[in-house]
């Protein structure tokens, strides 16, 4: 089964209550463009995913200007795998060996990064999904 995915988007948030309406996932003022290119070294990309200097906490009482959702999350590449043979051992009695394989190629697929301008983790990557997991078996069927 292969998967390929785009990211999700998301959206970079104040971290705080500026608007005044209990709710502290107020959005933040956009002050530049803060799309960085993907395809640079892993290192790189995982330190800054977006530009955090494109984006500003809003006055107190005010509504921030970024739109909703206006980023994109890494994307997701997945190859899972399953490998089955069947061995007979009598006319009514067979062995069955499985193997399965999720991630199969161990591609790094990436989290969403930190998109809450309190934190000082804003615009990194802290994490990957799982990587190659692999599960054997025997079955016997009679």
């Amino acid at each position: 089964i292969v998967a390929l995915r785009s990211g999700a988007p998301f959206t970079v948030t104040a971290g705080t209550d500026r608007n005044l309406d209990g709710s502290s996932n107020d959005r933040a003022n956009l002050m530049g463009n803060p799309r960085l290119d993907p395809n640079r070294p892993r290192s790189e990309v995982t330190a800054k995913w977006f530009d955090p200097a494109a984006f500003a906490v809003p006055s107190l009482g005010q509504d921030g200007t970024s739109g909703r959702n206006i980023l994109d999350a890494p994307g997701i590449r997945n190859v899972d795998l399953a490998i089955f043979r069947d061995f007979p051992i009598r006319e009514a009695i067979r062995l069955q060996f499985r193997g399965e394989f999720t991630n199969a190629l161990n591609l790094v697929n990436l989290n969403a990064p930190t998109s809450s301008l309190n934190s000082q983790a804003v615009g990194t990557i802290r994490g990957a999904r799982a990587m190659r997991q692999t599960q054997l078996g025997l079955r016997l069927t009679f």
